[in-house]
């Protein structure tokens, strides 16, 4: 075997090695399982976001009606002289504020809506949080394989593998 052989192959195990250090200090194997895992856990999350805001759409027309059965009630409500209560429209949006107040109906799906809403918005970070953490995988991943190649592994690695 010549120097230079013997140089060649030093060389080689030792940008080997030093391919090996860097896969194992950026635990690549992890890095690839995330990358793997993320596109789905990031489908669930949005399936997860579109029914609380589905859940958030359905009652908030829940509140528009129980908003319009009390303002339908105040419209037609009768004083004792015969007439109208609230004949005009500043006396029923007040009185409608006030039976909203009042209404345990109403109170029950405000404060359901309130639920709701801060669940879409935890949702909704941890579906941004996954995104994220995808996107800056992809970044360790591209930088790493740059990294490899600038060790010039990318054609010894072809040699070792196997694709039969």
């Amino acid at each position: 075997m010549s120097l230079s052989s013997t140089i060649n192959n030093t060389v080689r195990q030792a940008v080997k090695k030093a391919a090996m250090d860097i896969t194992k200090d950026l635990d690549l194997p992890r890095i690839k399982s995330r990358l793997e895992d993320l596109p789905g856990e990031i489908r669930n999350q949005k399936n997860i976001v579109q029914n609380c805001r589905q859940v958030l759409n359905d009652l908030a027309v829940q509140k528009e009606q129980e908003e319009a059965l009390l303002y339908s009630m105040i419209s037609s409500e009768i004083g004792e002289n015969g007439k109208t209560k609230y004949s005009n429209k500043e006396a029923r949006d007040a009185e409608l504020i006030q039976r909203k107040q009042t209404s345990p109906t109403y109170q029950k799906i405000e404060q359901s809506c309130k639920e709701a809403e801060s669940r879409l918005n935890k949702e909704q970070f941890v579906l941004e949080s996954l995104q994220d953490e995808f996107r800056s995988l992809r970044i360790v991943a591209k930088i790493t394989c740059k990294e490899l190649s600038l060790l010039g592994l990318e054609n010894d690695e072809e040699d070792d593998v196997d694709v039969y």
